[in-house]
């Protein structure tokens, strides 16, 4: 028996979606290469479940990008709005040629496209896990031109101050969610010059019970 969506949950989807997508023309978009909304919101989402945002930054620019985007959130009061999966182009070409696994690669091909489509179905093709018809034509996928010196710099500082800031806010967020009970919901944020990786304690427990099943 097939399991349609139900209208309340349709509407609830159409909502968060139009409130990522608005979020997401807000950005700096000739800094960004993709955009697009992910986590449960591409699935079938509940009413109090965040807008997870999946973007790629051009090549050096990631964190210049995600500080405007902290600033964007925090002015517009897009409250919903996590910055869940955040990267530039050799990251993202990387990992989609490399180190996708069965999770992920589902999880990417729900995504849903706002900024940049034409690169992201590039991108798909790079890994045989989310490849379409078996045709390879990474195209603009695979060009990651580098940045002027001065945004390098630029990138650079941004990084310090944002990554110390977000890693001082996760600190935080897990303590308030242990000392009310809800270990569960922790999650770690992974980071680097090239990207920014929110992973929840959930995902992880699903991804290894997703590696045990292919043993």
């Amino acid at each position: 028996m097939e399991i349609t969506e139900s209208p309340a949950h349709r509407n609830i989807k159409a909502i968060k979606v139009a409130s990522g997508s608005a979020f997401i023309w807000s950005l700096p978009y000739r800094l960004v290469s993709f955009a697009g909304i992910a986590g449960s919101v591409s699935y079938d989402p509940r009413r109090e479940d965040d807008i997870d945002i999946f973007m790629i930054a051009n090549q050096d620019c990631l964190w210049v990008v995600l500080l405007y985007a902290l600033i964007v959130r925090r002015i517009r009061g897009f409250k919903e709005i996590c910055l869940s999966l955040c990267m530039d182009r050799s990251f993202a070409q990387g990992m989609f040629s490399e180190s996708l696994d069965r999770l992920t690669a589902r999880d990417a091909l729900r995504v849903i496209p706002v900024l940049g489509l034409q690169y992201y179905r590039d991108l798909l093709q790079l890994s045989p896990m989310t490849r379409q018809n078996n045709v390879v034509s990474p195209g603009a996928a695979t060009e990651s031109a580098r940045s002027s010196a001065s945004m390098k710099i630029l990138n650079f500082i941004a990084y310090l101050f944002v990554g110390t800031y977000q890693q001082a806010k996760t600190r935080m967020a897990n303590h308030e969610l242990k000392a009310s009970g809800r270990s569960h919901e922790c999650f770690e944020a992974r980071m680097g010059l090239h990207h920014f990786l929110l992973d929840s304690l959930k995902y992880q427990i699903i991804r290894k019970e997703e590696l045990l099943n292919d043993l």
